[in-house]
């Protein structure tokens, strides 16, 4: 991250979620607008400056609304998995998150979307890795961003494949 700032590089990475990140969850659970970050999701940013960061960089967490019933397994025993289900009703809210770290300025949507995107880039790549990957132009084609595209060419070039 500090290399791509160094080299104006834009960046756009999805961060674990250590400690200091949970707790800039919590804060935006309580003072966050959210607004729509599209496929379900919802996001928010933040500025954050985890521990070993030498200044803030601009966080959007997302957060999606999970629905209808959960399985839950417990593996304290391993000799003894146990099951059971948590039946999800109007009252009780659950969300999966993600927190990604960028120096975009696009809204929260197009971030996002591009994160997404990365799926298509990534794929292609490993793809590209195995005798039976179909064309490049096939995976051209099947990305849904100018940006993807650019991302994915500039991809091939690099690995060499054009």
């Amino acid at each position: 991250m500090a290399r791509a700032e160094q080299e104006g590089v834009p960046f756009l990475f999805k961060l674990r979620m250590s400690k200091g990140v949970k707790q800039s969850i919590e804060r935006l659970m309580r003072d966050a607008h959210w607004c729509d970050a599209g496929q379900g999701w919802e996001g928010a940013e933040t500025p954050l400056r985890l521990q070993g960061w030498g200044r803030h960089r601009r966080a959007i967490v997302l957060r999606r609304r999970i629905k209808g019933d959960l399985a839950v397994v417990d593996q304290s025993d391993p000799d003894q998995l146990q099951l059971s289900f948590a039946e999800l009703t109007e009252e009780t809210v659950v969300y999966e998150y993600a927190v990604l770290i960028t120096s975009l300025t696009n809204e929260i949507l197009s971030v996002a979307q591009l994160y997404r995107d990365r799926a298509d880039v990534a794929s292609a790549v490993f793809r590209l890795r195995y005798p039976a990957a179909p064309p490049i132009a096939l995976f051209v084609q099947k990305s849904q961003s100018s940006i993807s595209r650019n991302c994915l060419c500039s991809c091939f070039s690099i690995c060499g494949v054009i």
